[in-house]
């Protein structure tokens, strides 16, 4: 059965909203639940969800494809104006075999922040957010051989935090709504490496730390469609689709690296250090795809995102519930 096309409108922007958790791992169920108009009365969301994706660590010989999978929450604060409020936290972990001695440990914890407003303007609808998020990463060499024999450690450590603001507009037609989006994210990574060998036999101590710090600035251009199936009064099905072409505007990478050697006649350490280097990122394209179920107060969401231009090609699924108070 056909619905207003204030209604439509409304299950418009949270399609799009599904589309914008997908791009931005912050954003969790919570925020998809809230509304392109003003509501009534002020409503909490609580979503949860969990994600289960591909992680490639590209080596020299060879790569090994990790899959971090973990559970995310989130809540969701929306007022009696266009504006609401998102707080979302995920954390993913997988640990895999790489051979008979050597496990690979990967963890990574996210929290995200983001401010959300829309306003219809005839029949199309507006829509600006600001949001941040910051990853922790953790990434581990486990060395599973005997005390008496040679050890090897290893250790990767990335901060990343992340600022921008997305604009976009949609048009909202009979079943149908199309949409632009324009973000520009700023992105600051801290990366911290550390590595020892320890063999017993001779006494002998290797060790190496490096440190890192990322410096850029990426902008997106999103295009997506949303189509709008009516089950029965009170339940709609809303499959969403959505491609993003991301460009890298200005990067750069400072370093530093220290080096120890301990032995029986003494320690000998050197250091080193480069300047900011111009850093340049390859261009993306992704592609999203989503479904979301809404009844009353309920939703649901399945959604999976897929790079298509630059290897590595990691996919990541994600299905999850809401419900809004």
């Amino acid at each position: 059965m056909p619905k207003a096309p204030g209604c439509w409108v409304v299950m418009a922007e949270i399609a799009r909203a599904v589309c914008v958790r997908l791009k931005w791992a912050s954003i969790h169920l919570g925020l998809l639940a809230t509304p392109a108009v003003a509501v009534a009365e002020p409503s909490l969301t609580l979503g949860a969800d969990y994600s289960y994706s591909d992680y490639t660590v590209q080596g020299t010989e060879r790569d090994v494809v990790l899959t971090p999978q973990g559970p995310g929450l989130s809540v969701t604060v929306a007022g009696d104006g266009p504006w609401s409020a998102s707080l979302s936290h995920s954390q993913q972990d997988d640990r895999e075999r790489v051979s008979s001695r050597f496990d690979l440990d990967y963890e990574v914890d996210s929290v995200g922040v983001q401010l959300s407003g829309s306003w219809l303007v005839g029949d199309y609808s507006r829509w600006v957010s600001l949001f941040w998020q910051r990853d922790q990463e953790e990434l581990k060499i486990i060395d599973r051989a005997d005390a008496t024999s040679n050890r090897l450690n290893y250790r990767e450590r990335i901060e990343t935090d992340g600022i921008g603001v997305e604009v976009g507009q949609a048009w909202e037609w009979p079943q149908w709504s199309p949409s632009l989006a324009l973000s520009v994210n700023a992105l600051r990574s801290e990366v911290d490496r550390q590595f020892q060998s320890m063999q017993q036999e001779n006494n002998l101590l290797i060790a190496f730390e490096e440190d890192q710090d990322l410096d850029g600035v990426d902008a997106s251009l999103s295009a997506g469609i949303d189509y709008f199936h009516s089950v029965d009064l009170s339940t709609l099905l809303i499959p969403s689709a959505i491609l993003t072409y991301q460009r890298s505007l200005s990067g750069e990478i400072t370093s530093g690296s220290r080096s120890a050697l301990v032995h029986r006649r003494g320690i000998r350490i050197s250091s080193s250090s480069t300047g900011p280097q111009s850093l340049d990122a390859e261009d993306q394209v992704t592609l999203d795809l989503s479904v979301n179920l809404l009844m009353g107060d309920w939703q649901g969401l399945l959604g999976y995102s897929r790079p298509l231009l630059e290897k590595p090609y990691d996919e990541r699924w994600i299905g999850g519930v809401s419900y809004r108070f």
